[in-house]
């Protein structure tokens, strides 16, 4: 079968002849010698490898005349054939390889490296750091150091429970040595609270907490979420009302519930304040890092998505359906000042999660808003009853408000996925490219150098002399060009952390990803996926085009 009787055949000839045009003017002729030889080709295996094999002599040529220049331009071929090749291009090679050495002295460029490595290792094998935990647990607890025990205490049990224990004994020893430590208890009831933990229970976390700090709504929360969480198996315990109308069954079924679960979440709405400690923690956690020297753009990312404990939204959706619906059955039955104590408590419930929260797309503030809206629509014409008609119009320009906010946060919320699809992944994929080309680069120029020395392939090393060199500082450059704006976001968040933005910690995770949370959406993200994806598509391309040239055919 001829070269042109074959489509992938017909390829590797438009290939050769584009090839043709790589050559120097002087050198053309060799171009087309090996396009006249391609006919002769009768497998596809073989049209491959001639195609292959011209491919890499034509671009020899091309890059050879670019770094090269002949010393006489009019030197007839013949002339230049018999001469001894040329000298190996150690200038060249040590030139760049001074280069890339001195860059590596840059920080961000070492950043780079280690975070995007870090990145890949952790698809091999995902760091387990239950031991480091543990043995910085000891050693915090043998010096006394009380911001180090909180600090491991947090992140020591897992989500099923274990060493649980371990943690709350680390957590009181820190609470002893400094009381101002006691709000990391909140972090701990917290973990109770998930239906995965299989642990004892500790309702004394939560009481500790309401204790130190009894105006703030959050430890009311706590406590009523692991009440919640034990009924997380009833089917009749979950109530899906709607806060802008309650049924009557919902709201008797919720007012039948624990009267501990009621009376807690009667108190978070009346308490003056709310704070989930979620800057507390975050500054805490990066200081004690970076006093340890183990700070890196993965824990510190991993710091601020994980560091941040909710309370359960949907426990404060039913409560706070359960309040608007007392409000109603309050209006039909005329206690108008009753109805609008009610909803009153809704509203100013939902002014404070606000104020104790930075983002405007946090979930909690999405549902703050939304108890707002819905208890300022009930509240209005309860007040119109009082005779508060002024306060009835402010609170109706407040329904407006919180819903054209909402409005505002969610398109705030594409616009930001939409900007982390459209420029933070493709950033990230360059930062992953730069890093496997200098990596790679880095290599071939070590077995190149082992070649030299074991004399083998002298051409090979030639050749790869020539373009290894530039490829690494190429690479260098553009992998120290590219994450250079990763590495600023990230010392400012060191500096300030609390005043960190969500998108900024999203764009630095579509180059570290998040180490050992596998099963959420950023990892699956991550540039390095998509390089797996493109490694995985290029090998399979491979071996089908081996087994069609394996293939034996039929004459």
């Amino acid at each position: 079968m001829a070269l042109a009787n074959n489509l992938a055949t017909r390829i590797a000839r438009r290939v050769l002849q584009w090839a043709v045009g790589l050559y120097p003017p002087d050198k053309r002729g060799w171009g087309e010698a090996i396009l006249a030889e391609g006919d002769s080709a009768t497998e596809l295996g073989e049209a491959l490898s001639w195609m292959i094999g011209g491919l890499m002599v034509a671009f020899r040529a091309f890059f050879s005349r670019l770094i090269h220049r002949a010393a006489a331009k009019n030197e007839p071929v013949l002339i230049r054939s018999v001469q001894s090749p040329p000298p190996l291009p150690w200038k060249l090679a040590l030139t760049c390889l001074a280069i890339s050495g001195a860059l590596l002295f840059v920080p961000d460029l070492r950043q780079a490296l280690s975070v995007t490595s870090s990145s890949w290792r952790a698809e091999f094998a995902p760091r387990d750091e239950t031991a480091m935990w543990e043995k910085l647990g000891r050693e915090a607890e043998a010096r006394g150091d009380a911001e180090a025990m909180a600090f491991v205490a947090m992140r020591l049990p897992d989500v099923n429970g274990d060493r649980f224990d371990t943690a709350v004994n680390l957590a009181e020893h820190a609470v002893a040595k400094d009381p101002s430590l006691t709000w990391t208890y909140y972090f701990l009831a917290q973990r109770r609270s998930d239906t995965r933990f299989r642990g004892a229970p500790r309702p004394e976390l939560a009481q500790y907490l309401e204790e130190w700090d009894p105006k703030n709504a959050v430890p009311y929360l706590a406590e009523a979420d692991a009440i919640a969480s034990a009924h997380s198996n009833d089917p009749q315990w979950r109530v899906w009302p709607n806060i802008n109308s309650p049924r009557p069954e919902d709201v008797a079924h919720l007012h039948g519930r624990d009267p501990q679960w009621l009376e807690l979440m009667g108190r978070a709405f009346a308490a003056p304040t709310y704070d989930a400690y979620f800057d507390r923690r975050l500054d805490l956690d990066l200081r004690v890092m970076q006093r340890l020297s183990m700070v890196d753009p993965q824990r510190a990312a991993n710091a601020y998505l994980f560091g941040n404990r909710l309370p359960n939204i949907m426990n404060l959706r039913e409560y706070a359906s359960l309040r608007v619906g007392q409000g109603e059955e309050a209006e039909r039955s005329g206690q108008w000042e009753h109805a609008a104590s009610e909803y009153w408590a809704v509203a100013q419930f939902g002014q404070r999660v606000c104020l104790g929260r930075r983002s405007s797309v946090d979930i909690e503030q999405f549902t703050a808003r939304d108890l707002q809206e819905a208890s300022f629509r009930h509240l209005q014409p309860v007040l119109l009853k009082l005779g508060h008609s002024q306060e009835a119009q402010t609170v109706a320009y407040a329904a407006q408000l919180q819903h054209s906010e909402n409005d505002e946060a969610r398109a705030l919320g594409r616009a930001e996925w939409q900007r982390f699809f459209t420029f933070s992944l493709l950033s990230g994929m360059v930062v992953h490219l730069c890093a496997i080309v200098f990596g790679a680069s880095a290599l071939a120029m070590a077995i190149l150098l082992l070649g030299f020395a074991l004399k083998r392939a002298p051409r090979f090393v030639r050749l790869g002399l020539t373009y290894a060199p530039l490829l690494l500082v190429a690479s260098a450059i553009g992998l120290l060009c590219t994450y250079h704006p990763y590495a600023e976001s990230y010392r400012s968040y060191l500096a300030n952390p609390s005043a960190q933005d969500r998108e900024s910690i999203f764009n630095t995770l579509a180059v570290a990803g998040v180490p050992g949370e596998k099963v959420w959406i950023f990892p699956a993200l991550s540039p390095t996926n998509f390089w797996w994806f493109v490694i995985a598509a290029l090998g399979a391309i491979c071996m089908w085009v081996v087994s069609r040239g394996l293939r034996p055919r039929h004459a």
